[in-house]
């Protein structure tokens, strides 16, 4: 259990805004209108005429009537909902009152409670808003469920009663638990592992499951064992299924009863920057590796394996998605050494332990070299595992994951 005090905001994205929106003042992006109230007047009054977009041109009323959803993220219990995304674009963490798709009090001030009805009674559901002209404003809350059945996002819209609501917006959420099992939402498993059936994974897989992940290591700092950043927001790609996908992740560390860090996945087709591939990212991909060993990169600051290579028809390659038992005289050392090379008294370290996956496997004998990796970011390390023969039997072994991927690997 690691101590929730102290924790850092880590928010990453100086990305794209709606264009022309302030958040004080929607009616910019609309030139000719004062504000919402006479788009949904215009539209409901004549639908058939048209009004003058940006670039002078003319376009029918009821096409502007808002067509895209906003992502509310209720991550944890304790802090005030925010939003993740508007429409096509990321937020980070906003205030509701910078949503776009109310900027008139009558649908504004109703939006914090019928978001807390959509999160309580884990159902849609929907308001009224009528404006000074008359016009009557439809409002529409849907729930996003995690992977444990509550609610952890809302998604939000307004428009002029009648029209019609957009598709709702693909979400998913991810959630690990202390030792950093993963578990995910059916949304989230099929943006990100396409029709792989798997529920629960470890870090490395997840990790794994991106084709890029923008910073790296500011998302790693929600899992820090001294100061945990609170929230943290980033892009990644994902080739799930098949399919390339640019997504946004909005994740919060919760400490409530127990650890834990919970994300919203958000697919943001065409909207979110690619982000670059980090150094030691690209050669984790691309250095070869020797028969029997596996490299893994650790954060030192969360002493969380979060890469793991192997070559794929060897077992050990099936460690990345098994939770490890170190022996326990072993495990202040592998501590000591984790510590001595985070705080810098030492840059390498070769040690030997005993590990297994199973409380009924023998334990498997391990030798690791670690290696500080001297870049900027100093909480990072590359650790060259080997297992020593003889390797007894274990639970990977028969593991039907673990074989098929060796099958499919040969």
């Amino acid at each position: 259990m690691r101590e929730s005090g102290g924790g850092r905001s880590h928010v990453v994205h100086a990305r794209q805004r709606l264009p022309g929106y302030t958040g004080r003042d929607y009616s910019r992006c609309l030139e000719g209108l004062g504000s919402m109230s006479e788009l949904f007047d215009e539209a409901v009054r004549h639908p058939g005429s048209t009004m003058r977009n940006h670039g002078g041109h003319s376009k029918p009323a009821e096409a502007r009537t808002p067509r895209w959803w906003v992502v509310v993220e209720i991550l944890d219990d304790w802090n005030e909902p925010t939003v993740v995304a508007d429409g096509r674009y990321p937020r980070n963490f906003a205030t509701l009152k910078r949503m776009s798709i109310a900027p008139v009090a009558p649908v504004a001030q109703k939006l914090k409670t019928l978001i807390a009805r959509c999160a309580s009674s884990r159902r849609i559901v929907t308001d009224r808003a009528v404006l000074q002209s008359g016009v009557t404003i439809e409002i529409a809350a849907r729930p996003i469920h995690g992977p444990y059945g509550e609610v952890r996002a809302v998604a939000v819209w307004a428009g002029v009663e009648g029209s019609g609501q957009p598709p709702p917006p693909r979400v998913g959420v991810v959630e690990w638990d202390a030792s950093m099992v993963v578990a995910m939402s059916d949304a989230a498993r099929s943006m990100l592992l396409g029709d792989q059936s798997f529920h629960r994974l470890m870090l490395p897989e997840l990790v794994e499951c991106f084709d890029r992940l923008e910073d790296r290591s500011g998302f790693l700092e929600l899992f820090s064992l001294a100061k945990p950043a609170d929230k943290w927001a980033g892009s990644a790609t994902s080739v799930g299924g098949g399919t390339l996908r640019q997504l946004h992740l909005a994740a919060r560390t919760c400490t409530a009863g127990t650890s834990r860090v919970r994300a919203l996945v958000c697919d943001l087709a065409g909207s979110v920057a690619e982000p670059g591939l980090e150094l030691y990212e690209s050669a984790m991909r691309h250095v070869p590796v020797p028969r029997g060993h596996a490299f893994a990169l650790v954060d030192l600051d969360a002493m969380a394996v979060h890469d793991w290579r192997a070559n794929e028809h060897e077992p050990i390659a099936g460690w990345r998605h098994h939770q490890p038992q170190f022996h326990p005289e072993d495990l202040n050392l592998i501590v000591a050494i984790g510590r001595e090379l985070l705080d810098g008294t030492r840059t390498t370290a070769r040690l030997r332990g005993r590990l297994r996956f199973h409380d009924a496997d023998d334990w498997i004998a391990v030798e690791g070299t670690w290696t500080r990796l001297s870049s900027a970011d100093k909480r990072q390390a590359f650790v060259d595992v080997a297992a020593i023969p003889p390797v007894p039997t274990s639970v990977i072994d028969t593991c039907p994951r673990c074989l098929r991927m060796q099958k499919e690997a040969c």
